[in-house]
């Protein structure tokens, strides 16, 4: 065989090739966009502003191993509702929902949630959402449990 039929074999195996993959592209049906995707990028937008207005709020999550819990500590506000979320990545039904209820406190200064663990030693993931004046607020850290 010849260099000019070398190249000519090598230009049709390419293209034999290309036309592969497109027809594999095709047939697969995978859309990359999905139907929804403004809503889906509005509901992640008003995360990512909860997310920023939560910091002007000073909001501490911590885990307490004397009281094997979790608390939320507002340093500047009281917030009128909210819930906080426990996960424990690796299972995903050792998942842990609270709504906030006070707890009681001595210094009036700073107002306290809980949220007790009753699973494995490892990194959790806690999201903490509360309402104050009617504007959500949404703060998510990985905590240490042991």
């Amino acid at each position: 065989m010849n260099w000019g039929k070398s190249i000519v074999l090598a230009f049709v195996l390419f293209a034999l090739l290309m036309m592969y993959f497109l027809f594999k592209t095709i047939i697969s049906g995978s859309e990359k966009v999905p139907d929804n995707y403004y809503e889906k990028g509005n509901a992640f937008q008003n995360v990512l502003d909860e997310e920023k207005g939560v910091e002007k709020f000073k909001t501490k999550l911590f885990y307490e191993a004397k009281s094997r819990a979790v608390f939320a500590m507002f340093d500047s506000i009281q917030p009128d509702s909210g819930s906080m979320t426990l996960q424990w990545p690796p299972d995903a039904s050792k998942q842990l929902i609270t709504r906030l209820s006070q707890r009681e406190n001595t210094d009036h200064v700073k107002t306290f949630f809980a949220i007790p663990v009753s699973g494995p030693k490892g990194s959790w993931l806690v999201q903490l959402r509360f309402y104050k004046a009617g504007k959500a607020y949404y703060l998510k850290q990985k905590v240490w449990v042991e």
